[in-house]
C-alpha cells in the first residue's frame, strides 16, 4: 500500500503541471457561458476579427521547478518514492534530477523518519525486515550520489550500526538492520563486502543474539536464517573465486 500511495504522490508532484496545461487550454477554447455585458466589447472582438488580428491568447503557466531543498512537501514525496521504488533504475532516475543540496534535505528526512518494527525487541518479521530493508536502500542509494561510492559499500556499512551509542537523532539503527540482509535484493553483493572485511563472525555474532531474544518465534528465525545464508553463499563464491584465480 505504502508503495502505491508514495508512487501517487511522485506523479501527482511531477504530473500536476500538466494537467494544468490541459485545463488551461480547455478554458481558453471553450465558448462563453454568458455573452458579454457591454455591446462595445463584443463589436469590438468582431472588428479586430475582421482585422485578421491574432486572438488574445491566455498566459502560459509558469515552466516546473525541481523539487526545492526546502520544499517539505517535495522532500517527503521524494523520499516516500525512493522507499516504494521497485528497481535500481527508478531511485537513479529521480535521483538525477537533484542538486546536491536536494540530495541532503532528501537525506535528512530519510535519516529521521525510519521505519519501526512491530512486536518485542528482538523480534523480527519478514515485512519488517524487508521495509527497513528498503529504507535503508534508498538511504544508501542517496548517500552513495553524495559520496560518488558504491551503494553496496554503503549498506555493508549499514548492517554494522547498531541503536546504541548515536550521537544524534538519526544517527542510530535499530539493532535488528543486520537481519535486513536477508531481504536485500542486493544481499549477497553486501555480504561479498562484508565477508571481505573479515566481518562475517561479526554479523553473525549478532544475528545470534537476535535468535537468542527471539524465544523460539518461527517468523524471527526464519529471518536470521536467511541473512545466514547470504553470509554463507558470499563466503562460497569468493572462495570459489580465489581458487580459480
Amino acid at each position: 500500500m505504502l508503495r502505491w500511495v508514495a508512487k501517487g504522490l511522485l506523479l501527482l508532484m511531477l504530473g500536476g503541471a500538466t494537467v494544468a496545461v490541459v485545463v488551461r487550454l480547455h478554458r481558453s477554447a471553450a465558448p462563453d457561458a454568458a455573452p458579454p455585458a457591454d455591446g462595445n466589447q463584443a463589436g469590438g472582438a468582431r472588428d479586430q476579427a475582421a482585422q485578421g488580428l491574432p486572438p488574445i491568447q491566455s498566459p502560459m503557466p509558469a515552466p516546473v521547478q525541481p523539487p526545492g531543498a526546502n520544499d517539505l512537501g517535495d522532500v517527503q514525496a521524494i523520499g516516500h518514492a525512493l522507499v516504494a521504488a521497485t528497481h535500481p533504475a527508478e531511485r537513479g532516475a529521480l535521483l538525477a534530477r537533484l542538486d546536491p543540496s536536494q540530495l541532503r534535505a532528501v537525506r535528512q528526512f530519510l535519516t529521521l523518519n525510519p521505519p519501526t518494527f512491530d512486536g518485542p525487541q528482538h523480534h523480527i518479521a519478514i515485512f519488517d525486515a524487508e521495509r527497513y530493508g528498503n529504507w535503508l536502500t534508498a538511504r544508501a542509494d542517496v548517500d552513495a550520489h553524495l559520496r560518488n561510492g558504491a551503494m553496496v559499500e554503503l549498506l555493508a556499512d549499514y548492517m554494522l550500526q547498531s541503536s546504541r551509542g548515536a550521537s544524534s537523532p538519526g544517527d542510530a539503527l535499530d539493532a535488528r538492520a543486520v537481519a535486513t540482509l536477508a531481504t536485500l535484493p542486493d544481499a549477497v553483493e553486501v555480504a561479498e563486502v562484508l565477508v571481505a572485511r573479515g566481518l562475517r563472525a561479526t554479523v553473525e555474532e549478532r544475528l545470534n543474539v537476535l535468535e537468542h531474544g527471539a524465544a523460539g518465534d518461527e517468523g524471527t528465525l526464519d529471518t536470521l536464517e536467511q541473512a545466514r545464508l547470504a553470509l554463507m553463499i558470499a563466503a562460497d563464491d569468493m572462495e570459489t573465486t580465489q581458487h580459480a584465480d
